[in-house]
């Protein structure tokens, strides 16, 4: 898989990214069209329980 650029568009039900918690693995899956945000987690970022991963920037 790609990594995703910021500005990059998206559409709902694209694969973003995964999070893993040990043998875990979950898919993350952009929930509507969107714009990758400048601010983007780094691969093997860590994120704690409930943390919000990203918000997509939508077109106005």
């Amino acid at each position: 898989m790609a990594e995703l650029e910021p500005g990059a568009r998206v559409l709902a039900g694209e694969v973003l990214g995964y999070l893993c918690s040990g043998p875990v693995r979950r898919v993350v899956v952009a929930p509507h069209d969107g714009i990758v945000p400048a601010e983007w987690p780094e691969t093997g970022a860590l994120l704690g329980y409930g943390d919000t991963v990203c918000r997509l920037e939508t077109e106005q």
